[in-house]
């Protein structure tokens, strides 16, 4: 008889049983490999007959409500600037525009004021401490409606070693996407700021600095670097390479890792506005309520450590939001969530929040978002109802930029 012991008889007898073999931290690699080949078929395969995202096109009316006008002013203009794009007639009365056509339009006919000569752009950090609160949607929505409903030059910043903005920019992680495309060159010192990294994307307008798993190797080269150079300003590491960008970028969108670490400390000092995307739950807001401590504990650490070299510190925001995100009609708890939201952050709220939709889920799914929807691919009041939170929301923040821009002194 042998000395094995055997489970007792009962549920557990029932489960699926365990292999024989016990499992190597080297199957990882194969599981890697594995998912990494799945991906690249499901993206192929989802947009076939297309290898890559192709952008939506746009008809007149949808240009219309873009810029605030009817449509009979919007045809006069066309009409009568010939510097205006014309679009595409496919019938004999309609017209389509290219994505690059219809940003060229919202410049030219839309209400938003261009950023002034000698204003540089801003730089706004999607953060969360939690995940599932809808972050990289919410990045990658704003880069979108920023460069499409007002017309601005958008650079994403990718700071998530998941890389799902990098997905949404129709990049793989690994495939297409290598260290060298990221961040580290220049957190490592190879590169004096960050040009090397921006890559253009399907979107017009947008570009992003891409992101892959060994973005997360910074979390642990910071600390060492640190450790060697006591004058090293570990957290002002990204604006360094940031800075440069600013007079090309109209705005710099970053989405950060949802944790508290060292490349979100340097993402929240490198921005001058703040969004942090909180569904009305009550494990998220209490981890809002910690998020905000822990950051207060860090930039103390920071004022202390400046003070201590005889520097002085000071850190302000042009704008802090907080939205109201994933909201869920049917959650009990969501009226009294929101309401705690309401009490503790006041005016910091959006007076827009983004409704939980199945249609987000399914266009992520395919890796991409309810801008990438032509008008014939979904339910049109789905897609309305997303897309009206995301305009409204890049509005309120376009509204604070420019109120920014035109209050500030030019920078030397």
């Amino acid at each position: 008889m042998d000395n094995m012991q055997r489970i007792p008889p009962g549920p557990a007898s029932l489960l699926r049983p365990v292999p024989a073999a016990r499992v190597s931290y080297r199957e990882f690699a194969r599981l890697r490999d594995a998912a990494q080949l799945v991906l690249e078929a499901a993206r192929k395969r989802m947009q076939e007959p297309h290898p890559r995202k192709r952008p939506p096109t746009f008809t007149t009316s949808e240009i219309a409500a873009m810029v605030n006008k009817n449509l009979r002013k919007i045809n006069y203009e066309l009409n009568a600037n010939e510097a205006l794009p014309k679009g595409e007639l496919v019938t004999a009365a309609r017209r389509v525009f290219t994505l690059k056509e219809a940003r060229a339009l919202v410049r030219a006919l839309g209400e938003s004021p261009p950023r002034p000569a000698g204003r540089r752009g801003k730089i706004i950090a999607v953060t969360n401490f939690k995940g599932g609160s809808s972050k990289t949607t919410t990045a990658f929505h704003l880069a979108q409606a920023l460069s499409l409903r007002h017309g601005r030059k958008v650079l994403l910043v990718d700071l998530d070693s998941q890389a799902s903005a990098t997905v949404l920019c129709d990049l793989l992680p690994e495939k297409e996407v290598r260290a060298e495309h990221t961040v580290l060159p220049f957190l490592d010192g190879e590169a004096p700021d960050l040009r090397y990294a921006v890559q253009e994307t399907y979107w017009d307008g947008l570009s992003v600095i891409p992101a892959t798993f060994e973005v997360y190797s910074a979390e642990v080269n910071i600390p060492i670097e640190t450790a060697r150079d006591a004058s090293l300003d570990f957290w002002s590491l990204l604006y360094a390479g940031l800075e440069p960008l600013l007079e090309e970028f109209d705005v710099i969108v970053i989405d950060c890792p949802p944790s508290l670490s060292y490349l979100t400390l340097n993402a929240v000092y490198a921005a001058d506005g703040l969004v942090l995307p909180t569904p009305p739950e009550s494990l998220d807001f209490a981890s809002s309520a910690m998020y905000w401590q822990l950051l207060v504990d860090l930039f103390d650490v920071v004022e202390a450590r400046c003070r201590n070299n005889g520097v002085a510190f000071a850190k302000e925001y042009d704008f802090i939001n907080v939205l109201i995100s994933k909201v869920n009609p049917r959650s009990p708890a969501a009226p009294v969530v929101r309401q705690w939201i309401l009490d503790a952050y006041r005016a910091y709220v959006l007076p827009i929040e983004v409704p939980l939709s199945d249609m987000t889920s399914a266009k992520a799914s395919e890796f991409g978002s309810v801008y990438d929807l032509s008008r014939d691919d979904a339910d049109p009041r789905s897609v309305a109802r997303i897309r009206d939170a995301a305009n409204a929301i890049a509005r309120e923040i376009d509204n604070q930029m420019v109120q920014r821009w035109y209050q500030t002194e030019p920078a030397a």
